[in-house]
């Protein structure tokens, strides 16, 4: 029995607010391939596996982990999608998450789009962001 909601909505509200401080950003929490509109940059949930149970088989902790991919195309492409990257690391830490990899450019098919990926997980038992 799942007794631990998960907070992707919570954790994707929270992200979306800080972000908006970048002009001109779409955001989204779906896992996307090349978006349309630049600058862009979408959190999506990994997965949120069980980490503490209680006797009763009750789930007491979970472990959410979400990818954030930053996008720029343009003059100046890639210090602008490490600044998305930036205020997105700014958003998920005070949310008390941990970067577990990234930040990393990843090469796709469209020479002129730059991407950088992190991903990031913390413990989460319910709490409040």
């Amino acid at each position: 029995m799942i007794t631990v909601k998960n907070p992707v909505l919570d954790v994707f509200e929270k992200w979306l607010s800080n972000m908006q401080s970048i002009k001109g950003i779409t955001c989204s929490m779906q896992k996307s391939a090349i978006p349309n509109k630049y600058p862009y940059s979408n959190i999506y949930m990994m997965g949120a596996p069980g980490n503490k149970w209680d006797l009763d088989g009750n789930e007491s902790a979970i472990i959410p982990a979400f990818q954030v991919d930053s996008y720029a195309k343009g003059q100046k492409a890639l210090s602008k999608a490490y600044e998305i990257d930036n205020i997105s690391h700014q958003a998920m830490t005070e949310m008390g998450f941990r970067r577990t990899y990234g930040p990393e450019q990843i090469e796709g098919s469209d020479k002129t789009v730059v991407r950088v990926v992190s991903r990031y997980n913390r413990l989460y038992c319910g709490e409040s962001f």
